[in-house]
């Protein structure tokens, strides 16, 4: 008995660090408005854009494979994990994929 509830707390206490370290982590989506080299504009659904940083160990992934920034273009649909740095956003990862092809309105 005393064995389980000591278990259960470290479960807790594991299981509530988890959440911490992803407290102040933003997540960004929406489709690429504008692409700097230090930089990247998204514009999210409801129109409203945001600018995110661009670091040295920020992590691209096309389709869930190894990108480049260089590998981005303009309207391709992004997920972003960004960390508050002061009032900016600066990336740690930047998911992506192209957008999809838009379909012409039926006459």
């Amino acid at each position: 008995m005393k064995r389980n509830l000591i278990l259960l707390c470290v479960l807790l206490l594991a299981t509530a660090s988890l959440a911490l370290a992803h407290a102040n982590k933003k997540h960004i989506l929406g489709t690429v408005a504008k692409i700097n080299p230090d930089s990247l504009v998204v514009e999210t659904k409801n129109g409203k854009t945001i600018e995110v940083a661009i670091g040295p160990s920020t992590v691209f992934l096309k389709d869930d494979q190894p990108a480049k920034l260089q590998d981005l273009a303009l309207g391709d649909r992004v997920v972003i994990e960004a960390t508050p740095k002061g009032l900016a956003l600066e990336a740690d990862e930047v998911r992506f994929a192209p957008a999809p092809p838009k379909t012409k309105p039926k006459s």
